[in-house]
């Protein structure tokens, strides 16, 4: 026996290339296996494949199904038996199956969380036991049959074998986007009795590494069920020798023991948490996406008992003590806060004794109470890296260079002119950090100087004079768990600035006129238009905040920095607008294309799709022209704006000229809203107020 699990060793470490399949899979692999596919298919094998991304044992095999005449689009292959003769199979080959129930047992409560089945097939490939989803279970799993597959690989080759969908032979096996791994159970001879196979889905880019993981791992488990077969056996088949049968059995325990260590590298690969407890509640193991929920490292959290976390009453503990299965919602208070999250709960309960050994429970963010979160405050993130638009070289590194922050959990400071897209930025960021916590914005220049306090930090029932009698809770103890993005961070009056140092520092925060602080986990992403260097130099902004925001710093590039985005750009907003009128998508004509790529947009994108609808409502047939475009950017001198938004043919209302006054500010200011309101000597939440009022986007 032990030359037999050497034999597995060798197989799945040395010389099994077929086990590993090119480990790691990459992209650049994938594609060139679909092309080698395609290419086989359309001129044939020709007694040869020469492709750097194809097994030679697999090229092999496919040349030989296509010279065996397997038809790869067939739909029927030849039958497996008559029932009768299936039936005398299932009971001569009863003592196998027993065998394979009982080793599938031990991995079934676990394993079936990831869509895996599990097979059992006899020496000529026929299907003894499944357990799962059965895949083509009434055919013969031979080459001359079905093509390549990981049976006929793995009886002819008598190793260990790992294929993805796409290295089989027939558009059948193709089409079920499995992926399979495959041992064979030897007797005392080196004759194969059976084989074990076990499939789970691919996902939709199967070269991601920690996939490619898990097919490894599946790929080793498979091949230790293939010795505890063995294992098992033997102990039916030798005579009672203590010595002997001492010796089995511990090949079995350090087979078993094997098992268990891949199992727990799966576990904690998984990206939900992963807590295993005993029948009493203890808990007995947790994955890295635990002890990030729980904030605790396993020697914080080790041995205390489940309820220590749960809010009463809660129904988990009779679950538990029923060894009933189930999936509910369940707030868990985690450091003095009440978070609310999905738990399924798995018992581990063993029909044969009746004994009940604990449960497995896998817990994820309940997307429904950070959704009412979401709710409640009005700022859904809605925007991914995915959704912006932009060719330019300096827009696409922006892009990189936020994918790469948006793993990192330190401070983001966005720099960049008004509307270039800065919120859209930080939502971005926020849906590849934490998409399911909340996304709280702040504009620090819209907020009244006397309310910004209040409206951050929250205060306690009767702080002060007007204050709502249940209290409020600020926007930072509203971003647990999340987001705080603090737009024009510039803005921020220099007496909050050092409140908010102190929160960040300490990510603790104390409502006005409370007693206590309320722990807060959340990430920072600011913005600002303005140079805050200049405005550290002038007292008007601390230099310690700025170090502490500006943790990591992304520029994003101007409109007019952005080349042909700017047609780009135009393009999409057209189509976009259209669509929501109702109408088919415009053209833009080449002349007004030109005005397009040759107008500044001091107002940047934010300016362009103000521009663009306008452009849309004005016109009267299917193509924008450009006397479609608004007047501003037609004048070749900017200072004309003023005459020419006074139109002589009529008086205008008091409303109208307000409202052109404020446009004409504001695109004047470049957008910037606090120069607007120094323009217009109004205060800056006036201008706010005025933006909102008359609908014009800033």
């Amino acid at each position: 026996m032990e030359k037999l699990r050497e034999r597995y060793v060798k197989f799945s470490v040395s010389e099994g290339r077929l086990s590993v399949a090119r480990f790691p899979l990459t992209y650049k692999c994938w594609e060139g296996l679909l092309e080698t596919r395609k290419t086989f298919l359309n001129k044939g094998s020709l007694g040869k494949i020469d492709s750097p991304y194809l097994e030679p044992e697999v090229a092999e095999s496919w040349i030989r199904s296509h010279e065996n005449g397997v038809n790869p689009f067939t739909e029927s292959p030849r039958r497996l038996m008559r029932s009768e003769e299936y039936t005398k199979l299932l009971k001569r080959e009863q003592r196998l199956i027993n065998i394979g129930t009982a080793i599938f047992k031990k991995f079934e409560g676990l394993m079936n969380e990831f869509g895996v089945s599990f097979d059992l097939d006899d020496a000529n490939g026929v299907n003894l036991l499944t357990v799962g989803t059965p895949l083509m279970k009434e055919w013969y799993w031979d080459e001359k049959i079905l093509g390549t597959c990981t049976i006929a690989l793995c009886k002819r080759h008598k190793k260990p074998v790992l294929l993805y969908s796409w290295e089989n032979y027939i558009e059948e096996l193709v089409s079920a986007d499995k992926v399979a791994s495959t041992a064979p159970v030897f007797d005392t001879n080196g004759d194969i009795v059976c084989f074990l196979t076990i499939r789970r889905p691919l996902i939709k880019e199967p070269w991601e590494i920690r996939f490619q993981m898990l097919c490894l791992h599946m790929l080793e488990s498979v091949i230790s069920m293939a010795v505890l077969f063995e294992n098992q056996l033997n102990l039916i088949n030798i005579n009672n020798c203590y010595e002997h049968t001492s010796k089995q059995l511990k090949n079995a325990e350090n087979t078993l023991s094997a098992t268990n260590t891949f199992l727990n590298t799966v576990v904690s690969s998984i990206d939900e948490g992963v807590l295993i407890i005993d029948h009493t509640g203890k808990i007995i193991g947790i994955n890295k996406e635990g002890n990030r929920i729980f904030k605790q490292r396993w020697e914080g959290i080790a041995n205390r008992n489940i309820g220590e976390f749960l809010v009463n009453p809660s129904p988990i503990m009779d679950l538990l003590e029923r060894g009933e299965e189930a999936s509910l919602e369940e707030a868990l208070r985690l450091d003095n806060d009440e978070m609310p999250y999905k738990i399924k709960i798995r018992p581990a309960f063993d029909q044969s004794n009746q004994k009940n050994y604990g449960a497995i429970l896998i817990i994820n963010q309940s997307k429904k109470g950070y959704s009412m979160v979401k709710n409640k405050i009005g700022t859904p993130a809605i925007y991914t890296f995915d959704n912006l638009i932009g060719e330019s070289k300096e827009f696409k590194q922006a892009i990189t260079i936020g994918q790469r922050f948006a793993k990192s959990a330190e401070n983001i400071l966005l720099c960049g002119e008004s509307g270039t897209g800065k919120e859209l930025f930080a939502q971005a960021i926020h849906n590849s950090y934490r998409p399911w916590g909340p996304f709280i914005a702040v504009n620090c220049a819209a907020v009244p100087k006397n309310l910004i306090e209040s409206e951050l930090f929250g205060y306690e029932a009767g702080s002060f004079t007007g204050a709502d009698r249940g209290g409020k809770v600020g926007k930072i103890e509203l971003a647990n768990g999340g987001t705080l993005f603090l737009d024009e961070i510039g803005d921020m009056p220099l007496e909050i600035q050092a409140v908010l140092l102190r929160v960040l520092e300490d990510k603790q925060v104390m409502r006005i006129g409370g007693q206590c602080n309320h722990k807060v986990d959340f990430k920072v992403i600011a913005a600002t238009n303005k140079n805050l260097f200049k405005l550290m130099k002038e007292i008007l902004f601390r230099e310690d905040l700025y170090f502490r925001l500006s943790v990591l710093s992304i520029n994003l590039p101007s409109l007019r920095e952005r080349g042909k985005d700017k047609e780009i750009l135009s393009n999409y907003f057209v189509k976009k607008y259209c669509a929501k009128l109702g109408r088919e998508a415009m053209q833009i004509s080449p002349a007004a294309l030109k005005k397009i790529n040759d107008y500044d947009w001091p107002g940047n994108i934010r300016q362009l799709e103000n521009a663009m609808i306008y452009a849309v409502q004005i016109s009267s047939g299917e193509v924008i022209k450009l006397e479609d475009l608004p007047e501003y950017i037609l004048l070749d001198n900017p200072e004309q704006f003023e005459e020419a938004i006074n139109p002589e043919k009529r008086p205008l209302s008091f409303k109208e000229s307000e409202k052109l006054l404020i446009e004409n500010a504001i695109v004047k200011a470049k957008y910037d809203v606090a120069v607007a309101a120094t323009m217009l000597n109004i205060s800056k939440s006036t201008v706010y107020r005025k933006l909102k009022e008359y609908n014009i986007e800033y």
